[in-house]
């Protein structure tokens, strides 16, 4: 695999720059979310998903009752917050259907194990225990496994580097060959071009509204309203918004550029990543054999 070390260093950065505070933030939180009606839903959140990241940058696929037990948090605030994070491609999950009883083994044994060598391990292991209730140890149920997804967040992060400049960059720049006005009236709101500018313009140079009387504005590329003293008080405070942004965000952006001709690690998917993991395992006891 690639070189971690420069992607973490990157996604350090990221996730304090764009996700200090709450994970997920409130505009994100479904009301339909059970969570939401919970007392769970009252907890503050601020800074778990750095935690969650910083936990996961020094693992690779880790099973999610485990996150949750190391980090000593509740497994349903950590799944959400998880979840959101996929959703912004930082991390990836893969779910799966385990017995209890295998989902406690070692992640590489569970993960690479048949559904056979599951039901058997199970069956054994009541046995062993004196349990007669094989169907209830034999039972499946879902588990997920979470690791970073460095090229989709190596990706992620170009991407919004560049919707970031484009957008302040096009409101910088917006040249309209043909303007258009509104009305400020809240019960009017009907619309012009330059073409109804002499219909508008009154005696004193106001534009007004020829439905109402109200007062007309241009609108901007933003849909947002303004005579050109606001517009240009407008211009100037985007500008400096840019500028303030780029200083701010060079460590991300330079980072970005240097890596833009370089190998991306990868985990891979959950079952390729653990039948590596078993090959080096059976690798290193035949090294080991060998060598005594």
């Amino acid at each position: 695999m690639a070189d971690p070390r420069p992607y973490k260093k990157l996604l350090r950065l990221v996730m304090r720059a764009f996700y200090p505070g709450p994970c997920p933030p409130k505009h994100h939180q479904d009301e339909a979310d059970e969570m939401a009606r919970s007392k769970l839903a009252k907890i503050d959140t601020t800074g778990l998903g750095i935690v969650l990241v910083e936990y996961l940058l020094e693992r690779e696929w880790v099973p999610e009752e485990q996150i949750a037990s190391d980090l000593g948090q509740h497994h349903k605030i950590v799944r959400r917050a998880l979840k959101f994070l996929e959703h912004e491609h930082i991390v990836m999950g893969e779910h799966r259907r385990e017995t209890k009883r295998m989902q406690k083994t070692d992640v590489v044994k569970a993960v690479t194990a048949t559904k056979a060598q599951q039901l058997a391990e199970a069956t054994g292991a009541a046995k062993e225990g004196g349990d007669d209730d094989e169907d209830a140890v034999q039972k499946q149920h879902t588990y997920s496994y979470w690791a970073v997804d460095y090229p989709r967040m190596y990706d992620m992060v170009q991407l919004r580097l560049f919707v970031m400049r484009r957008l302040i960059k096009d409101e910088v720049d917006a040249r309209e060959v043909l303007a258009k006005y509104m009305c400020k009236a809240p019960q009017c709101g009907r619309e012009y071009t330059s073409f109804d500018m002499p219909d508008l313009i009154t005696p004193d140079g106001t534009l007004c509204c020829t439905m109402c009387t109200g007062v007309v504005e241009q609108v901007l590329a933003t849909g947002q309203t303004g005579d050109d003293e606001q517009r240009k008080e407008r211009r100037k405070r985007l500008q400096q918004l840019l500028v303030d942004m780029e200083d701010q965000l060079k460590p991300v952006a330079d980072l970005v550029l240097a890596l833009r001709n370089a190998a991306v690690p990868h985990h891979g998917a959950l079952i390729d990543w653990a039948k590596v993991q078993q090959a080096k395992l059976v690798g290193g006891g035949a090294g080991a054999g060998a060598g005594e």
